[in-house]
């Protein structure tokens, strides 16, 4: 049986990951000098060219095919017992299939090289034992880490899916600086990936956005548009208003609508203020409540749920309800279109007809033309030299 007398020298050993490119030479160095079962070195005294086999397995005696991760064959010169061979050259084993490359078998921590120098005497030749193994050189522990990556020379053609985790990469070792612009869309970022947390206090400023997406400003539980603003809603111009609502159509009826806990939320609930399309503007108050106007923090007019209305009274017992409050010396006037005073209710009780300041119960004044001045009632006739006067 032949021996492998000379320790092996593997030189240049691709490491697992690295992906084949014209910089790695995908080659192995190797030399050895072998004797025959007598001890006698082959190829002396002349040199002779023999078959090697070189095969590397992932376990040091099993034969199976499992077990033989790469195989190849060349016709090595052999002289004084000695050859030198670069594995990776040579060609395929009849019979024997590689589905990994030389440079993807060292993906474990346990490899051994088996060699077989094939023997014209024998019918089958057997593997020099023991098998070695392939272990690291020692500058070759460093190239566990990596020391540096030339520009651009890792691309992601070269790294598998999801190969790369949050994990794997240090807190703010990814800049700004390494990522090209607009490397980095939606369609690359999980779903909830990036929280608010992941964001830092302002770093995303209006230049960052889109020109449909406005400056908010929050505070507190409030948000709000710093001046000067305008809000459009339906609509992208407000007219110079601060907000405007706008619904398009013949149908249109934009509204604006004010709900409570104890409303709700509907079609028919609550209090809006609208517009209807060529129609009147209107404030509804859907609720079984009243509906206040004021000024100056009191409140000056109520519309009862059942429609009873009060000017200065509130919860009044009529349709109509009038409540004297102030200095002012009259609780009602009506004028005609030309400002003369034609009804006045003063605030004791004096009811004036045609009489601006009256001073009994009931004051009734004819005006110009009015029968020289004596027509102060008429009953019944439909001129005014008909019926009866007082």
């Amino acid at each position: 049986m032949k021996r492998l007398l000379l320790a092996l020298a593997l030189l240049g050993l691709p490491l697992a990951g690295l992906a084949q490119t014209s910089a790695v030479p995908l080659r192995i160095s190797y030399q050895s000098k072998v004797t025959d079962a007598g001890g006698n070195l082959i190829g002396s005294p002349a040199p002779v060219n023999r078959v090697v086999t070189f095969r590397v397995w992932s376990s040091p005696s099993a034969v199976d095919a499992a077990s033989r991760l790469y195989s190849e064959q060349q016709t090595v010169t052999i002289s004084a017992g000695e050859f030198s061979v670069l594995v990776g050259a040579g060609s395929a084993v009849s019979g024997e299939t590689n589905t990994l490359t030389l440079d993807q078998v060292f993906n474990g921590d346990t490899r051994f090289l088996g060699v077989t120098v094939n023997d014209p005497a024998l019918t089958t030749t057997p593997e020099i034992s023991p098998r070695q193994q392939i272990v690291t050189a020692p500058y070759a522990f460093r190239a566990k880490v990596a020391e540096g990556v030339a520009n651009q020379a890792l691309t992601t053609a070269m790294i598998a899916n999801n190969a790369i985790n949050t994990a794997q990469v240090a807190d703010a070792a990814v800049t700004l600086g390494k990522l090209a612009a607009n490397s980095v869309d939606t369609t690359k970022l999980a779903d909830n990936a990036v929280t608010a947390a992941d964001i830092a206090a302002g770093a995303v400023t209006a230049a960052k956005l889109g020109s449909d997406v406005g400056v908010w400003s929050v505070n507190g539980s409030t948000i709000f548009r710093p001046t000067p603003a305008e809000v459009g809603i339906g609509t992208n111009t407000t007219a110079g208003a601060p907000m405007g609502i706008f619904s398009g159509g013949t149908n249109g009826n934009p509204r604006l609508g004010f709900f409570t806990a104890n409303s709700g939320v509907a079609a028919t609930r609550g209090l809006y203020v609208g517009l209807n399309n060529g129609g009147p503007a209107y404030v509804f108050n859907w609720e079984n409540s009243h509906l206040d106007f004021g000024t100056n923090g009191i409140n000056r007019q109520r519309i009862e749920a059942d429609g009873r209305f009060g000017f200065g009274v509130l919860n009044g017992d009529t349709n109509l309800d009038f409540y004297f409050k102030g200095t002012k010396n009259y609780l009602m006037k009506v004028q005609n279109a030309a400002g003369a005073e034609m009804f006045t209710i003063r605030d004791y009780t004096s009811v004036g007809i045609g009489e601006p300041n009256p001073v009994a119960n009931l004051q009734v004044r004819a005006q110009a033309g009015q029968l020289d001045g004596r027509a102060l009632f008429q009953i019944t006739g439909d001129a005014v030299d008909k019926g009866l006067y007082v």
